[in-house]
């Protein structure tokens, strides 16, 4: 593993220009995805990156981090809030510039990743490029906390090996992996492996650690105090059941086997968490690379755990970050055992030559198609939640409206109040009614809701019902209800198949008018 030093860019060499080059290349290729989309209109984030962006609007304009601008929530993770509540103080709300900080971010993780790889040739910096792109592409420009948590985890390693070069520095390492932490509190359980596995002096790595920890405690406290909860609602909401068999998640996997692409990427995540014990073992003793197998191979372990049996819920793409770890230390190893080095031996001084520049127009191509094509993002429910709000204008008057699945999306383009049903953005006297199992309309009647906004896969009747409030696609968990009446259904958006791991579905967003006197 090369010691690493503490030039700043004024002073950086050759590789380091060319790993810049790289970098800026990769840049390049994410923004011109917001470009094509932003030309073509279909500027959509997930739906819950709106969860975030409203609850930052909240706290940017009023100091009180809510989303309903009602009940207080901490259902996030608190640096990416941060960071859109940042945005909305600076530049504002817009999805371009969430999305353009969200490519700057993973830029720079590519970049501090190049120049801290043994071999930092073009042939090795720009193989990995295309490799990171092509697996890192589909978990960021979404509006979610990835790009910011893979920045931690390169920032880290970074620091790492500053430190390996130079002792001391424990509390700028620790700070490095509170940032990871911060941005994906499930981070955690790679980020401390990482920093007990990797070379680091004893009292480094006491600091570093102890910043985590006192941290960490500061976290849950300030929850409490103001929330009620240690730690995030939704987490709770995600974990409903206790020890079980995640069966949504498996059938979710298994649909890979059934033809369905949506398994495909967590497959890839899972394959590379799992080759990290078999890196290990061609590791060498003290050096980054092995501290990176062993924070896969255990952080995995525990990561995987954590949605097979203390989840009820299916997962979304951002949950593939962890590919980051197998990825880096994927790319450390076959550069420190001289893989490239070997093929620049091997082949003939044009190949090796030429090889870096069809890379980058390999790159430049892609840039090119994404304006042309872009990636498609949840372009389903948010022109119909759009096309609802101006439909029911006249009739919801800006009034409270619940809403579950897919509230994100509406809620940012209704100029009221939308109370989010599964409790993911909600405080803890709705937590403990979802736990319950709840019928939750008295309590939406007591909180002023007027309205209830529901996704349905089946026509609706205008009948007496008992209507779920947790997708039975999402997840196993038994969760709430809301009781509406035979007269109180007020209409019908007719929807576009529905996105649930293939469910081929026609969904129709309902309109009832809940008459609570």
């Amino acid at each position: 593993m090369r010691r690493a030093d503490d030039r700043g860019l004024a002073d950086l060499g050759a590789a380091d220009r060319v790993a810049t080059l790289w970098a800026l290349l990769a840049l390049a290729v994410l923004l011109s995805q917001l470009i094509g989309l932003s030309l073509r209109g279909t500027l959509f984030a997930e739906d819950d990156a709106y969860y975030y962006m409203i609850v930052a609007k909240h706290l940017a304009a009023t100091g009180r981090s809510t989303f309903d601008g009602q009940s207080l929530t901490n259902g996030y993770h608190p640096l990416w809030l941060l960071a859109l509540t940042l945005q909305v103080l600076t530049v504002g709300p817009s999805l371009f510039w969430t999305f353009a900080g969200e490519a700057v971010l993973t830029a720079g993780s590519l970049w501090l990743i190049l120049r801290r790889a043994p071999d930092r040739s073009p042939l090795a910096q720009g193989a990995f490029t295309i490799v990171y792109l092509a697996l890192l592409t589909p978990l960021i420009m979404r509006g979610m906390e990835v790009s910011l948590a893979l920045f931690g985890f390169a920032l880290t390693i970074e620091c790492a090996a500053r430190t390996y070069a130079r002792a001391g520095r424990g509390l700028v390492l620790g700070v490095a992996g509170a940032i990871a932490i911060g941005a994906r509190i499930d981070a955690a359980v790679f980020v401390i492996p990482l920093l007990i596995a990797a070379p680091l002096k004893r009292r480094t790595r006491a600091v570093a650690l102890s910043v985590i920890l006192v941290g960490g405690l500061i976290y849950a406290g300030i929850n409490q105090a103001v929330f009620g909860s240690a730690m995030p609602v939704s987490s709770t909401v995600k974990s409903l059941g206790g020890l079980q068999l995640n069966r949504p998640l498996i059938h979710q996997m298994t649909d890979v086997l059934r033809g369905e692409a949506t398994g495909r990427l967590y497959w890839v995540t899972l394959l590379g968490l799992l080759a990290c014990p078999v890196m290990w073992l061609f590791s060498r003793r003290g050096t980054l690379v092995r501290a990176l197998t062993v924070a896969g191979a255990i952080g995995g372990a525990a990561y995987v755990a954590k949605l097979l049996f203390g989840s009820s819920w299916v997962i979304w793409s951002w949950y593939n970050f962890p590919i980051i770890l197998p990825l880096t230390a994927g790319y450390f190893l076959v550069s420190e055992r001289g893989l490239f080095a070997w093929i620049r031996d091997t082949a003939s001084p044009l190949a090796v030559f030429f090889t870096p520049l069809v890379l980058a127009m390999l790159l430049a191509i892609q840039g090119a198609m994404g304006i042309v094509r872009p990636f498609r993002i949840d372009v389903d429910y948010a022109p119909i939640n759009r096309a609802a709000v101006a439909r029911y204008a006249d009739l919801l008057k800006g009034q409270r409206v619940a809403m579950g699945d897919r509230a994100g999306s509406f809620a940012n383009a209704y100029p009221g109040s939308v109370v989010q049903l599964e409790g993911l953005v909600n405080d803890v006297e709705y937590l403990g009614a979802v736990e319950r199992g709840d019928d939750v309309r008295g309590l939406l009647c007591a909180r002023g809701v007027a309205f209830l906004l529901y996704y349905q896969a089946d026509p609706p009747r205008a009948a007496d019902a008992r209507l779920p409030i947790f997708h039975p696609h999402l997840t196993q968990a038994r969760g709430p209800t809301v009781s509406v009446k035979a007269d109180e259904l007020a209409g019908d958006v007719r929807g576009t198949p529905a996105a649930y791991a293939g469910a081929g579905r026609t969904e129709h967003l309902t309109l009832w008018r809940l008459r609570c006197r």
